[in-house]
């Protein structure tokens, strides 16, 4: 469940630097 929940937390934070960079670049 711990390591369910890191991984999670590491998708969201990936996606949250996708979507700053795809701001960043318009």
């Amino acid at each position: 469940m711990r390591e369910f929940r890191y991984m999670d937390k590491m998708i969201e934070e990936l996606a949250r630097g996708r979507a700053m960079e795809k701001i960043l670049r318009q």
